[in-house]
């Protein structure tokens, strides 16, 4: 007995090439939280995000277990706040993918994740759907993204959280949501794809 989770192939590693240096400012909306890189990255080759998504101190999610498929999930679904960032606690992860607009992957406190369309002010959010792997990561977890042009690969302590296909190609603005943590901001690393 056990479950099976997809997970980080070591073999990644071999695509890292070029570092890249990563500096963040927060939006002039204070209610967005999201702290977006200074620098457009090449995503169109791809880029390897790593740094640390604290959990400590994070919202819990209500009622996460509920199939978003089902009718239950979906009237979950139309209830969730589009200013989920300015009423939770939450850290994650944005991907613009047109003009002041993106996916954003939000974790609580238990590494549960709910992702979304939502403006880069961080207003508008609609909840597309949630991840939960049933498994206890750490308060301060190392995540992964890999990003090339319109596809994403979310990573928390090396266990396949999201495998995501944007509704349109990554225009290379990321931003980061570190919650009350704002630290954190010093330990993202990135990489453009080595694709010799």
């Amino acid at each position: 007995e056990g479950t099976l989770r997809l997970g980080w192939w070591k073999g990644n590693e071999k695509i890292k090439g070029k570092r890249l240096k990563f500096n963040t400012k927060e939006k002039s909306n204070v209610d967005s939280k999201i702290f977006m890189a200074e620098d457009n990255y090449n995503t169109e080759d791809g880029i390897i995000l790593e740094g640390i998504m604290p959990l400590e101190g994070n919202d819990l999610y209500e009622r996460d277990f509920i199939d978003f498929l089902t009718e239950d999930g979906k009237n979950i679904i139309e209830k969730i706040k589009p200013d989920i960032l300015k009423k939770m606690k939450l850290t994650g992860l944005f991907i613009e993918y047109e003009n002041e607009k993106g996916i954003v992957f939000l974790f609580d406190g238990r590494g549960v994740m709910r992702f979304g369309s939502i403006d880069s002010n961080g207003l508008g959010f609609k909840c597309h759907g949630h991840v939960i792997r049933e498994m206890a990561f750490s308060k301060s977890a190392v995540f992964r993204l890999l990003l090339k042009d319109s596809m994403v690969e979310l990573y928390l302590e090396d266990v396949l959280i999201q495998s995501y296909n944007l509704t349109k190609s990554a225009t290379g603005k990321i931003g980061i949501i570190p919650g009350n943590k704002k630290d954190i901001l010093g330990s993202i690393k990135v990489w453009d794809f080595d694709v010799r």
